[in-house]
């Protein structure tokens, strides 16, 4: 996957295909906390849940060794 700006981010599956949380789009774009989160809420009527993202909770995300402080993450599929 190439990156902007040279940032490490594990490499994640979810049901075969490769995806990124919103933490991570931030880290690799050097944003603010939340801006990605920010974006997707503003958009979100143009995306397809199960197809475009997966909002899962924090037992899911701990199987795929994602912390959710929240108790909810969301995965996207990262833009090709």
């Amino acid at each position: 996957m190439h990156l902007p700006y040279n940032v490490a981010l594990p490499i994640l599956f979810y049901q075969g295909q490769p995806v990124i949380t919103l933490a991570m789009m931030d880290k690799a774009h050097r944003r603010p906390e939340d801006t990605a989160g920010r974006n997707f809420r503003a958009h979100q009527n143009k995306l397809i849940e199960g197809k475009d993202d997966f909002v899962r909770n924090s037992y899911e995300a701990k199987e795929l060794g994602i912390t959710a402080p929240n108790g909810l993450i969301l995965l996207t599929k990262p833009a090709t």
